[in-house]
């Protein structure tokens, strides 16, 4: 029978429509896969913490996830085909100079290329921010590179702690430097023909008052570090603050640039709860931290009060005062006010290792201050068990 318009009608064979309908089925469940596997890697490139770009083999973006958009600027939807070296800007943070492109040099090397230190990252907005990243390349079944995926974060923060550390180490360096070179220079000048016994006994008084600045130091570096370390043990007792206060005070005073000491304490007071040590070294950095910042010859008052179930002891100098501003860097590692009365840089550990070792033997510390009229650092420690 002849077929309309000249066609002949092949009958199908029953096992050629089984592998087109097999054929049919697999593509559609490779394109299932494939969509289902593009979601997953999106949703997790979205979903990390660091910043992802990447790139294809004319270095033209094709995916940012949300955290490069944030760092960058660059919304995903702009950043799309426009060239990385526009979208990510870098410069060297001391040259200021244009860095070279990791993606560039994994397009040249072929291998996995980390970012140089000290790159800052200049956003669409302005914004300069400090950067660490790498970059690899993303390449075919033959091995051939048709793209780069760049991923890199925020190091800001990183780079702060790491200045301070620097900054640290040299504050540290300079103040041990400092009175070791005193004791070293005294001692040198005592053994040194025709010095006179006199003459000896003030360079060793010299010598003993920079090794015990020296001591102090170190005594509350090794505080804080126990603290950090979470490695603070005290040996609490019931103490006679009385005794305490007028032992450090008379250990205290020669190192106290001349300041007249007056003390302010009623005859009986109850016993404290609290490790001696400890408190003998919070008098000592109070007692240090007024005769800094205060001139010459002025009065140091340490008054002690009772105020249950704690006892307030107070340490009051004639300085210039504390601004409002000012004291909210206090008690915080390396803030130091900006107005010492002695030329000594110091490290500002004194006041945070005051506040950590007074609240570990349950009491608090707080500054009352005006500028102009002087300021009064008050710490608490509970009362005795015995005599609460």
């Amino acid at each position: 029978m002849t077929q309309p318009y000249g066609y002949i009608v092949k009958p199908f064979n029953e096992r050629e429509v089984r592998v087109a309908v097999d054929m049919a089925l697999y593509k559609h469940q490779m394109e299932r896969k494939l969509k289902e596997s593009e979601e997953w890697f999106s949703t997790t490139l979205n979903s990390i913490g660091d910043a992802v770009i990447a790139v294809d083999r004319n270095s033209l973006v094709t995916f940012m996830n949300p955290v490069a958009e944030q760092l960058t600027g660059w919304p995903h939807q702009e950043a799309v085909n426009r060239t990385l070296a526009e979208v990510f800007q870098i410069v060297n943070r001391d040259t200021r100079r244009t860095a070279e492109n990791p993606v560039t040099r994994v397009f040249r090397e072929g291998n996995v290329i980390g970012l140089a230190n000290h790159t800052i990252l200049i956003a669409r907005d302005g914004r300069e921010i400090s950067i660490d990243d790498s970059a690899a390349p993303i390449k075919d079944n033959g091995g051939n590179i048709f793209g780069v995926v760049l991923v890199f974060r925020d190091v800001t923060d990183r780079g702060k702690a790491d200045k301070l550390k620097d900054d640290f180490i040299g504050m540290i360096s300079h103040e041990l430097r400092t009175p070791l070179t005193v004791v070293l220079g005294a001692v040198l000048t005592a053994l040194s023909e025709g010095i006179t016994i006199e003459q000896t006994q003030e360079l060793l008084k010299d010598a003993a008052s920079s090794a015990d600045s020296m001591s102090h130091l170190i005594d509350n570096l090794i505080e804080l570090t126990r603290y950090q370390a979470n490695r603070l043990s005290l040996s609490t007792e019931s103490l006679d603050i009385d005794s305490v206060v007028k032992q450090v005070v008379e250990h205290e005073k020669p190192h106290l640039n001349s300041h007249r000491i007056s003390l302010d304490i009623p005859e009986k007071l109850p016993p404290v709860k609290g490790d001696r040590v400890r408190l003998e070294q919070i008098l000592r950095n109070l007692l240090d931290n007024a005769a800094k910042y205060s001139a010459d010859n002025t009065e140091i008052r340490v008054s002690v009060k009772e105020k249950k179930p704690y006892i307030m002891v107070g340490v009051s100098d004639q300085g210039k005062g504390i601004s409002a501003d000012e004291q909210k860097k206090l008690f915080q590692p390396f803030e130091r006010l900006g107005h010492s009365s002695t030329t000594s840089r110091g490290l500002g550990l004194g006041l945070v290792v005051c506040k950590h070792l007074t609240e570990a033997q349950g009491g608090r510390i707080w500054v009352e201050s005006k500028p102009g009229k002087g300021s009064t650092f008050w710490f608490t420690l509970p009362l005795s068990k015995t005599s609460a």
